[in-house]
């Protein structure tokens, strides 16, 4: 057996990235006995599988580590990343075989999709990164060779984004295989790597690179990585008709890589053709109204983001909400300050926020038109997406004549405070 990648094929890749998301659950335990027997049962999986597509046999020293143990010890922020992933670690000394098989997890939870927002997107938080560094990293101190191991990523989604930033900025990986990968975003990536963004503001003489021409700033950014030597042996498989490729096209993302595209149903157009309509410009403005809030989503996490992004005190409005039709309409009365405050928090936030809601009604039809034609959402969804965008954008048209309902629910009108509130609920 030789010394390369184990999991060189393709089909065995593929297999054991969807393996490993079934195992999601039995990983994720503090029973040591459960944990040992969900490994065993992964162990004899994996062995099956690469029997089944090669007709040939795993050497027989291999150990499964996870991330729920190995990143337990971490700080908060990264072993609450968000992060999941499971590392194989396949040993030959016969055959000079010593490798590391890192399988990430594309977005599964709630953090995922957060992170989607705050780290793919808007370029202001790194903790899955991070996490998939420090999961990587510890992986190779358990096999006790760090220095001469080589060491493999494959993933699906998010996965390719965590792998390939861990491969550009950190060198961890010999190779980075990934299916419909999240790509890296000129902000993220920026964020990530101080080298890269300290090398952009020396070349380009500017410590702003906003102001720097979103296109030069691509070709400079892959410059700096392939004379690094780090954009080889990246590997990307990518259906036309994923979302994910869709949104790529926005936002100022790169592919780094070896790609190769498949229209994996020709009856159906795709998200790009519609995202591709959509101005530069008007995507780079949304996410310069929230990058502004990036230090309140530091330090406040996903509350004090929204506290400080659109006014809303997320706190209140779950103690409003978890009361019953009667405690809405007296919690005007009973908390008038607390209710003030919420209200003209959103009045503050209201201007900008109005112009957001704007651009969004403009591309709202075509965008949820052609996923409900690509079978990502149905036609309930879809009009629940629609009914949601279109209250937001009456009640913002319309919400300075609603701000005189202050003075009425200090004066105790229970019900017109309860219309008040119900409005707030639709807008978020």
């Amino acid at each position: 057996m030789a010394s390369n990648n184990i999991f060189a094929n393709e089909t065995v890749k593929i297999r054991l990235i969807d393996l490993e998301y079934r195992y999601k659950n039995r990983f994720n335990t503090t029973n040591k006995s459960d944990l040992a027997k969900a490994k065993q049962d992964f162990e004899t999986d994996v062995r099956r599988i690469y029997k089944e597509e090669t007709n040939k046999e795993l050497p027989k020293d291999i150990e499964i580590y996870t991330s729920k143990e190995l990143l337990k010890n971490k700080d908060e922020s990264i072993k609450n990343s968000g992060y999941d992933g499971t590392a194989i670690h396949i040993k030959d000394k016969k055959h000079n075989t010593d490798q590391l098989q890192v399988i990430s997890q594309g977005s599964q939870e709630d953090r995922d999709w957060e992170y989607n927002f705050f780290g793919l997107f808007a370029g202001i938080d790194d903790s899955e990164y991070k996490g998939a560094k420090a999961f990587t990293k510890e992986a190779k101190k358990k096999t006790g060779n760090p220095k001469n191991l080589k060491s493999y990523a494959m993933g699906h989604s998010l996965a390719n984004n965590n792998q390939v930033l861990v491969k550009l900025t950190d060198g961890e990986f010999d190779e980075v295989y990934a299916l419909n990968g999240a790509q890296i975003s000129i902000d993220h990536i920026l964020k990530v790597d101080k080298k890269l963004k300290n090398n952009i503001q020396n070349k380009f003489h500017t410590f702003n690179t906003d102001s720097i021409p979103p296109e030069k700033l691509k070709k400079a950014i892959i410059k700096y990585y392939k004379d690094k030597g780090v954009t080889a042996n990246i590997t990307q498989r990518i259906s036309k008709d994923d979302p994910l490729y869709g949104a790529s096209g926005k936002a100022d993302f790169i592919t780094f890589g070896d790609v190769k595209m498949t229209d994996t149903n020709r009856d159906i157009k795709g998200l790009r053709s519609v995202i591709d309509q959509i101005p530069d410009e008007d995507v780079r403005s949304l996410k310069k109204y929230f990058q502004q809030y990036s230090a309140d989503y530091k330090n406040g996490g996903i509350k004090g983001f929204v506290l400080k992004a659109t006014g809303v005190d997320i706190d209140i409005l779950s103690e409003i909400t978890e009361k019953g039709n009667v405690g809405k309409a007296t919690y005007p009365v009973l908390h008038p300050i607390k209710t003030k405050e919420l209200l003209d928090g959103i009045d503050e936030k209201l201007p900008e926020l109005k112009k957001l809601i704007e651009k969004v009604k403009d591309y709202k039809d075509p965008i949820l038109d052609q996923l409900e034609a690509d079978g990502y959402i149905g036609k309930r969804r879809k009009r629940f997406c629609k009914k949601t965008l279109m209250m937001s954008l009456v009640i913002s048209r319309q919400w300075k004549p609603y701000m005189r309902v202050l003075e009425r629910i200090q004066k105790g009108l229970i019900y017109y405070g309860l219309y008040q509130i119900q409005l707030i609920q639709h807008i978020y």
